[in-house]
């Protein structure tokens, strides 16, 4: 009776160490989670500006009156020498590709909290057993 008693407290001391490394675990998922998905708010906000900047710089509305000569030239030069080029460089293609990753990755990790939370739960549902089975052989003798 001893030997199993000594063997009752062994077996949940090591669930209770599992379960520890488990929460720990899930903290660690759930952090990610949520930086993934600060990310993802962040870059499709970006993306919104992106656009809606985009025609904004490349296409600005001048008149004749605004700008003639040489200074409708420099600006003619700017737009389609420098800022065309950096709007250009970005597509919109390589942003949504970047917010498809992302998206993979939060439910990655959604999946693997899914796994934490379920083994969790069935190392409580073992702690829990073998707690009773302590009980039972402490009150035998």
């Amino acid at each position: 009776m001893e030997l199993n008693l000594h063997k009752l407290n062994s077996e949940l001391l090591e669930l209770q160490r599992l379960i520890g490394i488990a929460n720990l675990r899930l903290e660690e998922k759930n952090e990610e989670l949520r930086r993934l998905n600060s990310a993802l708010s962040q870059l499709q906000l970006n993306k919104s500006d992106f656009n809606r900047t985009k025609s904004i710089c490349i296409e600005p509305e001048f008149t004749t009156k605004t700008l003639h000569g040489n200074n409708a030239t420099k600006i003619h030069n700017f737009r389609e020498n420098e800022l065309q080029v950096s709007f250009s460089a970005i597509s919109d293609k390589d942003i949504s590709d970047a917010e498809n990753r992302i998206i993979v990755q939060i439910n990655q990790i959604k999946q693997e909290i899914y796994v934490i939370e379920s083994n969790i739960s069935s190392m409580e549902t073992q702690h829990t057993n073998v707690n009773r089975q302590k009980r039972e052989v402490e009150n035998q003798s």
